[in-house]
């Protein structure tokens, strides 16, 4: 990993000067994969000069200001009001707000919105809502953050003062002023099919937004077959393939997300391959002398490979064998049999062996830590290191507090990749951009928060930051700045409670806690984004 100068106090001092130019400045302010048998290799492009799968090509036909302001992809990050209990819906546009790639595509949008007549955004869109919100924001400069950093300044020490036995305070949390708060548009709410007045599922609410975006930026690749209704396209169905044993089989089928592809999928989509192993009921049955069809050749195939995209891979964390997010993964890869499948050839049960992969790593990975569950009745579940649960009608709704580890780099193991395509390491390598918290004993009476990677791009070398790991904890309307080894390890590795306004870390209490800023902060949502897409697009 490429070292950097160590730059926390430089970016604090930045961002204190920069919030204290943000008051008086008005609130409105205008993957790759490698085959083994063929690999294209193309000159690389900037993604500026490259005309988008949502029509939009940004270069010689926009203005020079224009280009400037399209290539800011750090905000001067503000609060949002938790206005009828809609903190999961602010998480998860604070993410979207901390991710550069996204702040670039909207910066692109909000370039030819100007120009109805090249404007691709609808009006009363969630991509409308989404360019109202950045307009809200503002841009930092580049050359002004680096002349920033540059300035000289006092290094941070890490330094434990014990103020009771009930609070640990330390020297590396400092508060950050978010500025004059924001309220959510309630339209986020209606486009996103979400009730505003109770709690929400934050990964739902995420997967929702971004199929949304997806869907309107995407369009139908008119060459090709239309997707049918239920987004499965028939188009390579037709095609049998051999394989290396030289058996005849059916390609695998394909799903793919309705609306084609857009800028959204090719940041955020990556591609599931799931592998079925069939073994027949055995009856005789005559030989047809003619003719191959692919449906045959389906029921009579030893192995039935479909693929699927995701937005948000779900991640079983109760399995006593899962310890953390890396062995989680691992756990995907194990074989899950099913003995009583019906063989609709003849009729009688056969076994099925079915096997999980990845056959596209996205640029930005998104996982979900399945805290949640559903039972009948009222019994109390028992998953982890602690359990809680709400009734709900005949159903209780219940959390996992297991203990994960969230690790600031993730390599995909090679064992989840799919064999037929070569990855490197790069492509396997991952680094922490964002974690969702859902905090609280239970799942009815959470509440949401979020920690952003806090970074400056324009001194970030090959996607890698050498300055020790730090992240700006987002609650609503208070921030702060989380500096130090043993602070992000408290943040990340634990669920002891995170005073935004106090900048403490508040110790777990045995019984349950009345204040819900004292419950067990769980990770919930984790974004990982890609170092050979940092690498590229650098």
């Amino acid at each position: 990993m490429i070292e950097l100068p160590e730059l926390e106090d430089q970016l604090i001092q930045l961002r204190t000067e920069s919030h204290a130019e943000f008051k008086s400045t008005p609130e409105k302010t205008p993957s790759r994969r490698r085959n083994r048998r063929k690999r294209s290799k193309g000159s690389k492009q900037s993604s500026l000069d490259r005309k988008s799968p949502a029509g939009i090509s940004v270069g010689n036909n926009a203005t020079a200001s224009s280009e400037e302001t399209i290539q800011l992809s750090n905000l001067r990050p503000r609060g949002f009001q938790n206005y009828r209990n809609c903190c999961f819906l602010n998480v998860c546009l604070q993410t979207l707000l901390h991710i550069p790639s996204v702040v670039r595509l909207f910066r692109e949008l909000a370039a030819f919105s100007s120009d109805p007549s090249r404007s691709i955004v609808k009006s009363g869109s969630l991509c409308q809502l989404m360019l109202d919100l950045f307009k809200q924001f503002i841009p930092v400069p580049s050359s002004v953050m680096v002349n920033k950093l540059n300035a000289p300044g006092q290094s941070g020490r890490v330094e434990l003062r014990n103020d009771g036995p009930t609070t640990v305070r330390r020297s590396d949390i400092t508060r950050f002023d978010l500025g004059p708060p924001l309220v959510a548009d309630e339209q986020f709410l209606r486009l996103l099919d979400l009730s505003g007045g109770f709690q929400e599922d934050g990964a739902e609410c995420l997967t929702r937004m971004l199929s949304r975006l997806h869907e309107e930026l995407g369009a139908v690749n008119q060459t090709g077959c239309s997707p049918t209704a239920n987004g499965i396209e028939d188009d390579f169905s037709d095609w049998i393939i051999t394989d290396r044993s030289g058996k005849r089989r059916p390609e695998a089928r394909k799903t793919t997300l309705q609306g084609g592809h857009s800028r959204i999928s090719e940041l955020f989509s990556g591609v599931l391959i799931a592998r079925s192993t069939v073994k027949h009921g055995r009856v005789p049955t005559p030989r047809k002398p003619t003719g191959v069809s692919v449906d045959e050749l389906t029921r009579q195939a030893t192995c039935v490979a479909t693929k699927e995209p995701f937005f948000i891979l779900p991640l079983e964390i109760n399995d006593p064998k899962v310890t953390g997010i890396d062995s989680s993964l691992i756990r995907l890869t194990e074989v899950e049999s099913v003995s009583d499948y019906q063989d609709v050839t003849t009729g009688l049960a056969s076994n099925v062996n079915r096997r999980l992969g990845i056959d596209r790593l996205p640029p930005y990975l998104l996982l979900q830590l399945k805290r949640f569950s559903y039972t009948s009745g009222s019994t109390q579940l028992n998953v982890g290191n602690s359990t809680s649960s709400s009734q709900s009608g005949s159903w209780t709704i219940g959390k996992s507090l297991k203990l994960i580890n969230v690790p600031p780099e993730l390599i995909i193991p090679a064992k989840l990749l799919n064999h037929e395509i070569s990855f490197t390491m790069d492509e396997r390598r991952y680094r922490l951009r964002a974690v969702i918290f859902h905090v609280g004993e239970t799942a009815a009476s959470g509440h949401y928060t979020v920690a952003v990677r806090w970074e400056d791009e324009c001194v970030a070398t090959a996607g890698h930051s050498s300055s020790p790991l730090s992240f700006l904890y987002l609650d609503d309307t208070r921030a702060c700045i989380v500096r130090g080894v043993e602070s992000v390890r408290l943040l990340l590795s634990t669920h002891r409670p995170l005073d935004a306004n106090a900048c403490i870390f508040h110790p777990l209490s045995k019984d349950m806690a009345k204040d819900i800023t004292k419950q067990p902060r769980t990770p919930y949502v984790v974004v990982y984004e890609s170092v050979a897409y940092l690498l590229n697009n650098n």
